[in-house]
């Protein structure tokens, strides 16, 4: 951190890019892998409700999800990250997360 003149500040902003980066991956490559599944066990009616799930909800989804962590790159490069604001768009997010886990739970 010394060596590139990084405090605990910038140092948590960058885990909290680099985690939330991940969580994006994450939900993309999970959704992807239940696609392949489907298709490797010949659930191919299963593989194509997957892709249209994916299409019609999770991609607008990530695509927000991507553009709050370009503005979170661009805040921490900045070194004008609001927290407070961030978190509230991260709930925002994770309750649109909530709401497709429940289009598509069990119940």
């Amino acid at each position: 951190m010394k060596s590139y003149g990084l405090d605990k500040a910038k140092d948590a902003e960058l885990e909290l890019h680099y985690l939330f980066h991940k969580e994006i991956k994450a939900l993309d490559v999970g959704v992807m892998e239940a696609m392949l599944d489907a298709v490797d066990e010949f659930r191919d009616d299963d593989a194509h409700l997957i892709a249209a799930f994916k299409d019609d909800h999770l991609a607008p989804l990530i695509r927000e999800q991507y553009t709050l962590l370009a503005q979170l790159e661009d805040d921490v490069a900045n070194s004008t990250v609001d927290i407070a604001w961030f978190s509230s768009q991260l709930n925002a997010v994770k309750q649109k997360q909530a709401e497709l886990a429940a289009l598509i739970s069990p119940n």
